[in-house]
């Protein structure tokens, strides 16, 4: 499942440097669409990190069933424990870093691009939204308490997620 999903993303990548090439020619639509995709590229570098960052702790993760989900995984919290958690978290944080410099790089190169400042304003509210959201729980697992729920999170053996595992441990392949 994970193909797809960089197939999807390397699509996305594509149209947004289609639309980046005609941001000159087609004014003003043009860069506020490539603005936007620019923006979804940093959502998924965020999300991407949070993926790379589960799984270099060995934590139990489940691709979405479809394509269109706004999660590129569900985190199973109660298989992955803390330390999972938490290198799921700072992998999201770190993909976030490394989206950011991307959108602001042309503008410290003194290349400043209307695409670029669209997207450097949603992704600054994306971030805001992340503080708001995402860093409270990262904040309450390193002292030691894991949400409970949450949208992206998921339990083993619930009846609502038949999605395979992708990393079994000896006493579940039993």
């Amino acid at each position: 499942m994970w193909f797809w999903f960089v197939v999807r993303d390397g699509v996305i990548a594509i149209i947004t440097v289609i639309a980046l090439s005609y941001e000159e020619a087609g004014g003003v639509a043009v860069s506020i669409v490539a603005g936007v995709l620019l923006t979804l590229l940093g959502f998924f570098a965020h999300e991407w990190g949070h993926l790379w960052g589960a799984q270099l702790a060995g934590a139990i993760v489940r691709p979405p069933r479809t394509l269109f989900s706004p999660f590129l995984f569900l985190f199973d919290l109660e298989a992955s424990g803390t330390r999972g958690f938490l290198w799921m978290s700072y992998g999201g944080y770190l993909g976030s870093v490394l989206g950011l410099v991307v959108l602001f790089l042309p503008t410290v190169l003194g290349h400043p691009r209307l695409s670029f400042s669209i997207a450097q304003a949603l992704a600054l509210i994306g971030v805001l939204v992340t503080f708001a959201l995402e860093v409270p729980a990262t904040v309450r697992a390193r002292r030691g308490v894991l949400p409970t729920k949450g949208p992206a999170y998921t339990k083993k053996n619930t009846q609502n997620d038949t999605a395979t595992p992708q990393k079994q441990s000896g006493a579940e392949r039993e």
